[in-house]
């Protein structure tokens, strides 16, 4: 019998990170219980262990490229980018930032992935008019056993308006969400999640700027808890039976 967490902590962190990237300067001192992973114990793998999953990738610091570096919180991994960011400036033309990062999703004993949630959002600024910022990316889940086996591909959706040139910093965000609950995916509980990100600002003319920056990144999972009934043994019931017509006679001789 399969019985579905009441809980989905995927959108319950969806929250959390909008709450965080509404505070002006973010940092990670900000996310209290959050943690670190561990690059040290498994030689060339960060670990990062979460309520119910366990999180993975090759490296050897808990950094990954311009992600930067990456911590836990509940069954989700967060982390605020520094120095992800395309910049243009005084019409140096087109300036395009990429980055791509794949990490590997356990999980625990007991509880099966239903799904994986991804939330991004950074900001930007472009003063001239022949200035312009772009950014899109997609993200891939797949069966990490088994290569020929069920994976899917999506690409982020972008909200905000990413063309206002006023000289003023604007926000924008990024998401998706992969939906795993289905029979092509019952009983795989070790996938491979990949993000790839494209930052783009460009610059016609001198003393115009633009520039476009990825400040927080959040992949959240949801679980279900998969539990069987565990069967009685057939000894224990003649004797619990046994046990019950004894008593019910010792009554009647009373």
């Amino acid at each position: 019998m399969k019985q579905r967490n009441d809980q989905f902590k995927g959108i319950k962190f969806k929250q959390l990170l909008l709450a965080l990237s509404s505070i002006g300067a973010l940092s990670m001192s900000s996310v209290s219980h959050a943690a670190l992973f561990d690059c040290a114990s498994q030689p060339g793998y960060c670990i990062g262990v979460g309520d119910t999953v366990i999180f993975k990738y090759v490296g050897t610091t808990s950094s990954m490229g311009l992600f930067g570096t990456i911590e836990v919180v509940g069954d989700s991994i967060v982390a605020t980018p520094t120095n992800f960011r395309a910049e243009s400036l005084n019409g140096a033309g087109a300036v395009s930032v990429s980055d791509n990062g794949a990490i590997q999703v356990i999980a625990k004993s007991g509880y099966q992935i239903d799904g994986v949630n991804i939330l991004e959002r950074g900001d930007y600024r472009m003063s001239g008019a022949g200035t312009s910022v772009d950014v899109d990316g997609w993200a891939d889940v797949w069966d990490w056993n088994d290569l020929w086996g069920p994976s899917v591909q999506q690409t982020l959706a972008i909200s905000g308006d990413l063309t206002i040139n006023d000289g003023a910093v604007h926000t924008w965000t990024g998401s998706t969400v992969f939906d795993l609950s289905g029979a092509t995916w019952d009983g795989i509980n070790y996938i491979g999640l990949q993000l790839q990100n494209n930052l783009l600002a460009s610059s016609a003319a001198f003393g115009e700027s633009a520039w476009i920056e990825k400040k927080l990144v959040g992949g959240g999972i949801d679980l279900s808890i998969v539990t069987t009934v565990i069967p009685v043994p057939a000894a224990v019931w003649l004797f619990g039976s046994g046990l019950i017509g004894l008593l019910a006679f010792a009554r009647r001789k009373a």
